[in-house]
């Protein structure tokens, strides 16, 4: 399987964004050699923050971030951005799919389109859509 990005859009996950990360990174690490996880914060105000900070720190292969505007589109339009491969997964921290979608060969092409789909129907940072699709 080809190198993939998992985004994590968050709010207000501290009491679950620990445990299922490390839920996550075993899940994948049993199955995929090249992965990263990028979590990211849409206007957290409990411990969100300082708990999405501290994983990043501790594990390589999770990336955190925090932006203080509210909106699960501005937290996945800033982890696309971030994303060090073509192909992305986004998933919710509470991790209520089955995780054995990831690993099933259908996905990849739907995801690298989607992927490139979104980029192209927005054109700056505040998410605005581009005439494109008007």
């Amino acid at each position: 399987m080809k190198p993939f990005s998992i985004i994590i859009p968050v709010y207000n996950e501290a009491d679950i964004i620990v445990e299922n990360t490390k839920t996550l990174m075993a899940y994948l690490m049993r199955r995929h050699k090249t992965f990263e996880i990028i979590i990211g914060s849409n206007g957290s105000v409990d411990n969100t923050v300082p708990l999405g900070e501290a994983l990043a720190e501790q594990y390589p292969l999770v990336s955190f971030f925090h932006l203080e505007q509210r909106g699960v589109g501005y937290a996945f339009r800033q982890a696309v951005e971030m994303a060090r491969y073509d192909f992305v997964v986004s998933l919710d921290m509470d991790l209520s799919i089955d995780l054995g979608f990831i690993d099933s060969r259908p996905w990849s092409s739907l995801i690298r389109v989607q992927f490139k789909v979104y980029s192209a129907i927005h054109n700056d940072a505040t998410g605005k859509r581009s005439d494109l699709l008007s």
